[in-house]
């Protein structure tokens, strides 16, 4: 035995013939091999990383600061309460978001903009069906599934999605 081992993650070193010592020649010469290979790729990697500026074809990206992602989930429910009140003429007091809910909403606010949430929660809230009170008392049914999107759209190109408790457009 050459060397015994001083922590876990060293290991004993042997020699495997009668000789007291191993010849550390070969060792050295990796080291310096190994030394001047790390110098000549640390030159190649002091540049910065460019960042995207642009996204798709191009155009610069114009957004405007109120129109970023939500902040919290409180800023949420409290678009989500104005909503109900100024488009359904409802009273609304809620004041958490469900676990499940919150989750859905965490996954939604990185893709999605303050704008498209109020987008959605206009098209959810003009929707008319017998079924759909209970689809806009919480947002547990806006968050899920993606179906933001279909809200969204029935907003912006002014559809019903549901008439006469049948679907048109199933979510």
């Amino acid at each position: 035995m050459i060397e015994k081992s001083k922590n876990q993650y060293s290991a004993n070193i042997i020699a495997l013939s009668n000789n007291d010592k191993a010849h550390s020649k070969a060792l050295d010469k990796a080291f310096v091999k190994h030394a001047s290979k790390q110098d000549e790729s640390t030159h190649q990697s002091i540049d910065s990383i460019d960042k995207q500026v642009y996204k798709d074809n191009n155009t610069p990206i114009y957004i405007n600061a109120n129109n970023l992602a939500y902040q919290s989930e409180l800023e949420f429910i409290e678009d989500w309460n104005v909503a109900r009140k100024s488009i359904l003429g409802v009273q609304s007091n809620m004041r958490k978001l469900s676990f499940y809910e919150s989750e859905n909403f965490k996954d939604l606010n990185k893709n999605f903009l303050k704008e498209d949430f109020k987008n959605g929660m206009r098209g959810l809230m003009k929707q008319k069906n017998g079924i759909l009170p209970t689809m806009q008392l919480r947002p547990d049914h806006f968050l899920k599934d993606l179906n933001i999107e279909k809200y969204i759209d029935a907003h912006l190109n002014k559809k019903q999605l549901y008439t006469d408790n049948k679907k048109i457009d199933r979510l």
